[in-house]
């Protein structure tokens, strides 16, 4: 068992893959002595995803999981696959589009640690619109 899994829907996503796995690496490496695996899941993408997942896979050393689903089944559906595979103590979801910065786990981590909470949840200061409307 780990002490985190960081579980990581992936829908076309090939352009913040490398970087999004670069980041998280970054944000727990201070926490010696903690396991962490991660398990992420493409969602039928029709880019280049799965072929970087299978990169990573096969290339880092860290514990990686990763899974193709055969269509896409939307971003809910393949988290839930994500937390189904998922072997942690404690599990963190996050989206691969970078727009959740991987540096803000340590927040929740520490507030989790500090507060005697069974869950933490983030939010965003400002509303972050995804669509092109206003």
């Amino acid at each position: 068992m780990f002490d985190y899994s960081v579980v990581i829907p992936v829908f076309n996503s090939e352009l913040t893959l490398e970087t999004l796995f670069a980041d998280l690496k970054k944000a727990f490496a201070g926490l010696q002595g903690k396991t962490v695996e991660y398990v992420f899941v493409d969602d039928g993408s029709f880019d280049k995803s799965w072929e970087i997942l299978q990169k990573l896979n096969k290339t880092a050393s860290e514990d990686i999981t990763i899974v193709k689903l055969n269509r896409n089944y939307g971003q809910s559906n393949a988290t839930f696959c994500g937390l189904e595979l998922a072997k942690g103590k404690l599990v963190i979801t996050i989206d691969d589009d970078l727009q959740q910065p991987p540096e803000e786990i340590n927040k929740l981590i520490n507030t989790l640690n500090t507060g005697g909470w069974d869950i933490v949840y983030g939010v965003y200061e400002k509303n972050n619109i995804h669509s092109s409307e206003t």
